[in-house]
């Protein structure tokens, strides 16, 4: 079984440095695992229509955002 580690998009642009995130990051560099960080997607920051809040998607933005997953998985292969 493959394993990824995505990490969803943002409505507002995530400016600090999460240190949850570096360490997520360094475990899947150190064990091979392909690692996707859209916090700060461009396509996604402000796109009002795309969200159901803030921090989650909506039924729309949760589609894209599940076709781009899908793409970066079959790319891999």
């Amino acid at each position: 079984i493959a394993l990824y580690i995505f990490v969803s998009p943002k409505f507002v642009r995530f400016e600090k440095r999460d240190i949850t995130l570096d360490v997520v990051e360094k475990i899947a560099d150190e064990f091979k695992i392909p690692f996707y960080n859209f916090a700060n997607d461009p396509f996604f920051l402000g796109q009002k229509d795309l969200y159901y809040d803030n921090s989650h998607l909506n039924a729309k933005g949760a589609e894209i955002f599940t076709d781009m997953v899908i793409d970066k998985i079959e790319k891999e292969k």
